[in-house]
């Protein structure tokens, strides 16, 4: 016969990535209050132009690299969930990875800021190619990657349909919609297509992304329970 303390130690287990998972859960949600908000109010500033990261810069731009930081370091501590809760496996080690690089690509965007472009700050002198544009534009790359790779590879773990649909239409939805970004700001560049909706097109590669971690998130968490 078990005792009631021979049975405790697995309950606490599990209870202890659940704060973390929650995590996953919370950094979306922010990340994308905070900058809708911001970015409605701030004058001058078009979300369909210019680009989330734009709201680093500009009289309020603590508030665009805060609110970067702490994605970042939400995400970090999703990534040490998914360590504790995911079942061992090559793909899911990756995946974790990739998840923490994500963490480590919004932390960078916070701490190097992207050169003032695309007619945001208003009346600042436009820039390209900076040392701390540079970091910046890794930095994009890293979150990118991970929104486009993750999915991909934790598409089969959850026994469900619609998750490995959904997880393949994440995958190439955001992949789809960055490279649709990177055209239309080159074009906006070569004044050949001036304005061209870049901004937008970065919001939906950023939500497609960031919506799968949630849902992410809280399939974990049923399992975590």
């Amino acid at each position: 016969m078990q005792s009631a303390s021979m049975t405790q130690p697995r309950k606490t287990e599990s209870a202890l990535p659940r704060p973390f998972l929650l995590a996953g859960l919370m950094a979306p949600v922010l990340f994308t209050a905070v900058y809708l908000i911001d970015g409605a109010t701030r004058p001058d500033y078009n979300p369909l132009i210019q680009w989330v990261s734009h709201l680093s810069l500009g009289p309020r731009g603590w508030l665009g690299i805060l609110n970067l930081a702490a994605a970042g370091m939400l995400t970090l501590a999703f990534a040490q969930g998914l360590r504790q809760t995911l079942k061992p496996g090559k793909r899911t080690r990756w995946a974790v990875r990739l998840v923490f690089l994500a963490g480590i690509g919004w932390l960078m965007g916070a701490a190097f800021p992207m050169d003032p472009n695309l007619g945001y700050p208003p009346g600042a002198k436009a820039a390209n190619g900076s040392w701390h544009d540079n970091l910046h534009n890794l930095a994009a790359f890293l979150v990118v990657g991970a929104f486009v790779a993750t999915p991909f590879l934790l598409r089969t773990y959850f026994n469900r349909t619609w998750w490995k649909r959904y997880s393949t239409a994440t995958s190439v939805g955001v992949l789809a919609s960055f490279i649709v970004t990177s055209t239309l700001v080159t074009l906006d560049y070569a004044h050949v297509y001036h304005p061209a909706p870049s901004g937008l097109m970065e919001r939906v590669a950023l939500t497609l992304g960031f919506a799968w971690i949630g849902v992410l998130a809280v399939l974990t968490l049923k399992d975590a329970e």
